[in-house]
């Protein structure tokens, strides 16, 4: 009996310390930009986030940028870098998550 107890207690504890990581893989629509004090509604924007680190984004369906991206957890910093096109020299972005919301 109390070998079952012991190992029901085990496999419950295991549930709980499995936490599911936060990860920004996968493509996620563009709903809003802020830029300064300037709010911008893209138009049908998204981008694709890879879990080898690289990304592609665009409009619609044309894709207009390709490159790589890095995310700190700890600062919870986005770095995207676009190997064709302009670059951009402004810091990474900050970044939270709210449900299954990128903000």
């Amino acid at each position: 009996m109390k070998i079952t107890t012991l190992i029901l207690l085990i496999i419950i504890l295991s549930f709980f310390s499995c936490e599911k990581a936060k990860t920004i893989d996968g493509l996620w629509v563009v709903k809003s930009v802020v830029v300064g004090d300037e709010i911008m509604t893209p138009n049908a924007r998204w981008m694709k986030f890879n879990s080898d680190f690289t990304q592609q984004s665009g409009n619609g369906w044309l894709q207009h940028s390709i490159g790589s991206w890095n995310f700190n957890k700890d600062s919870m910093e986005l770095s995207i870098k676009n190997t064709n096109g302009l670059i951009d020299e402004n810091e990474p972005f900050k970044i939270s998550f709210e449900d299954k919301k990128m903000i």
